[in-house]
This record gives structure tokens, C-alpha cells and sequence, in this order.
């Protein structure tokens, strides 16, 4: 059965114990706005069937490689801070995406992974240990 459900806020001062991973969204095909932040997500999945989502919140868990969002071509914000992201990947197809936070990682160079990103207009790269964007 498919939720009309198009905003979950998922923050750790609302959930008891620590979110590890995102499943059973299947029936959130409507779902927009994703919040699952200040928690313990070490990956990006379970989002397949949620191709409508504009914004995806998931900083502050210890997510390594951005991955699993590729379909997501709707996604119109993205942040991703305070994680254990060591390179930019995953977000070529990403064409709508205009505001990308990914503060506070291992980020050390940005080279040619946000070309294809032509809508960026806000990118929050701070407290990360880039030398060069070349």
C-alpha cells in the first residue's frame, strides 16, 4: 500500500535508540523531505522507491561513500555533514541539486566531481582537509 506520506523527521532527540539503517520506505513513494540526522547511518540505501524525494537530510551519522542515490534525480538538497565522506562521488546524475553541505569530513580535493552539477548554487565544503579544488 503506497503512503501519501511526504515529509519523516527521523532526529535523535525524537528516536530512543540510534537509526543504524534506512529501510521500509518502499511505500513512501510521495516522501519529499527526508530527515535522519544525529544517529548512526553507515550507508545510503533503501531509498529506490522514494524517486520524488527534493530534500534528503543525513548529517551528523558516519556515513562513508555517497552512493545510493544516483535515481534520485529530483533531489534538489543534500547535506551530508559531519560524516566520514572522504571523497566526492555518486552525485553526477544529480542535475537539480542546488544546495550540497558536506562540512566537517575528509574531503581533501573536489576536482572534477561537481561538473555535471550545473543548478549548485550553495556548497558548504567547511572543516574538511581540501588543499585544492583543481
Amino acid at each position: 500500500m503506497e503512503s501519501q506520506l511526504r515529509v519523516l523527521t527521523a532526529e535523535e532527540q525524537q528516536v530512543t535508540q540510534g537509526i543504524r539503517e534506512i529501510c521500509n520506505l518502499e511505500c513512501c513513494v510521495h516522501l519529499e523531505k527526508l530527515w535522519v540526522v544525529e544517529n548512526e547511518v553507515t550507508a545510503i540505501q533503501g531509498l529506490e522507491r522514494c524517486s520524488q524525494l527534493k530534500e534528503l537530510y543525513l548529517y551528523s551519522n558516519r556515513i562513508r561513500l555517497i552512493q545510493g542515490i544516483q535515481h534520485l534525480t529530483a533531489l534538489e538538497v543534500l547535506w551530508l555533514g559531519d560524516n566520514c565522506i572522504s571523497e566526492i562521488q555518486g552525485i553526477s546524475s544529480l542535475c537539480r541539486l542546488r544546495d550540497l553541505n558536506l562540512a566537517r569530513n575528509d574531503i581533501a580535493t573536489v576536482g572534477d566531481s561537481l561538473q555535471h552539477n550545473t543548478a549548485l548554487e550553495v556548497l558548504n565544503l567547511a572543516d574538511n582537509a581540501i588543499g585544492s579544488f583543481k
